[in-house]
């Protein structure tokens, strides 16, 4: 007698969710991963999900809806109040993805809280006067690193080693420093976006990671170059005749084409709403990239600008229609590109990434 044998297929695409940490992401020592893929919770598998207090799910430095958080300051913050670090001695690594709002006042970014309530402890923070990153240990000691655009997507990563603390801006270690109180274990809280008194930042947070040792320098660039591509898992059944039934799972990579949206002038918090939204597709690509820039009128002077991995300007061109083609078809050399949205006052206001395959 013919049995029906049920073949199971399962493509793993772009675009959906997944709780596994990603290939990128070292696992030793890892305390705590939050991708922040439509919720707050710890991927690491050890249970230290964070509470949301105010922040709105947005797109992520890819262009991915619900993948990101965005803070608006008043009060926005996430807390993880488990104590996520109470397994730790002497040394910390902390790596995470930010973009600051112009708007944003200055405010805590990164910190951990010592059990004493004292909030100088351990805290990565925003200095809105200078524009800068402040790196406090103890209370009004800091040690202070220019960031060259903060108003853009930035990964940083910070180890801190007893009283030894180094900051990683995009993948390049900006120096060690002695700040002059040692690390210890601690019980307390972490916050993201901000707490207390310190202030609460404007921006965007994602793809937080927590470690209980120092990153080294091959690791934090194998983090800074990882890919924040979500996943979905799409069942496809078939059937053949066959002797027997049984199920088959296999796994086979599936790639589809991402659409880039840009999000122009924030106009509400609750509802998040903006006044144009500019999308760009196929990406990766092999000949055009379609431009769609929504409603034309609201972005009157703007202009897109893109650029190869050597910085030289391969399109500049003020946006006059939409949508429109860019032809990429004469452009010497597959890879990596960077698209720049420029304003009317001549601001970069977003950069994306582009890949000619």
């Amino acid at each position: 007698m013919r049995i029906l044998l049920t073949l199971t297929i399962v493509l793993i695409s772009q675009f959906g969710f997944s709780q596994n940490v990603p290939s990128y992401i070292p696992t030793n020592g890892l305390i705590g991963w939050y991708p922040f893929n439509g919720n707050t919770n710890d991927e690491s598998g050890n249970g230290y999900n964070g509470i949301l207090n105010g922040p709105l799910l947005d797109f992520n430095r890819s262009g991915s809806p619900n993948s990101s958080y965005s803070f608006y300051g008043g009060g926005d913050h996430i807390k993880i109040d488990t104590p996520i670090v109470s397994t730790v001695t002497n040394e910390m690594g902390v790596c995470l993805w930010m973009k600051i709002d112009s708007l944003s006042p200055g405010g805590g970014i990164f910190r951990k809280n010592f059990i004493n309530g004292n909030q100088d402890q351990n805290q990565l923070y925003w200095n809105s006067p200078n524009e800068n990153l402040r790196i406090y240990n103890y209370s009004n000691s800091y040690t202070t690193y220019n960031i060259q655009n903060p108003y853009l997507w930035n990964h940083l990563c910070w180890n801190l080693v007893d009283s030894v603390s180094e900051l990683f801006i995009n993948g390049v270690s900006q120096g060690v420093n002695n700040v002059g109180f040692p690390f210890g274990s601690t019980s307390g809280e972490v916050f993201l976006g901000g707490s207390g008194g310190w202030g609460y930042i404007i921006g965007n947070i994602d793809d937080v990671g927590i470690w209980d040792r120092e990153l080294t320098s091959s690791e934090v660039s194998m983090i800074y170059n990882g890919n924040c591509t979500q996943y979905d898992t799409i069942i496809i059944t078939d059937t053949i005749q066959y002797n027997d039934t049984t199920t088959i799972l296999d796994t086979i990579p599936y790639s589809v084409t991402d659409t880039i949206f840009i999000d122009v002038q924030l106009t509400s918090t609750n509802p998040l709403q903006f006044q144009n939204t500019i999308k760009v597709y196929p990406n990766p690509t092999s000949d055009f990239l379609q431009i769609d820039c929504g409603d034309i009128s609201t972005i009157n002077g703007y202009s897109i600008k893109i650029i190869n991995s050597l910085g030289q300007s391969v399109f500049d061109e003020p946006v006059s229609q939409s949508p429109f083609n860019i032809d990429m078809n004469g452009w010497n050399g597959n890879g990596l590109y960077f698209l720049h949205l420029i304003d009317g006052s001549g601001n970069i206001t977003d950069i994306r990434k582009i890949v000619l395959e």
